[in-house]
């Protein structure tokens, strides 16, 4: 058998399953970012929790929005439309400015 060559075959039947891909941090941020500017309660899942988006979720947290985290994948945001402005000494709230702006 040849170790460059892959060969495939066919099952002779359809193929039934899920697949879920893993979370993205760069879509999380962002994910997380348009819930906490929407009016309302957001619900995120299959989210990539990392450190990133951890500073994200409590720059939101710091400028009025609320961030719940129900499990491992998922956030729960409820925001009111608008960002308050954040504290002068929250570097997280800083963070996610300087990536908004």
């Amino acid at each position: 058998m040849n170790k460059d060559r892959l060969t495939v075959i066919p099952p002779g039947h359809a193929l039934s399953g899920k697949v879920s891909p893993p979370g993205s941090k760069s879509i999380t941020n962002r994910a997380l970012l348009l819930a906490g500017l929407a009016r309302g309660t957001s619900r995120l899942t299959g989210a990539l929790k990392s450190d990133d988006t951890r500073h994200m979720a409590n720059a939101l947290r710091a400028m009025g929005v609320s961030v719940e985290e129900p499990d491992d994948t998922s956030f729960v945001v409820t925001g009111t439309g608008r960002l308050a402005a954040p504290p002068a000494r929250s570097s997280s709230a800083m963070r996610a400015r300087r990536r908004v702006f």
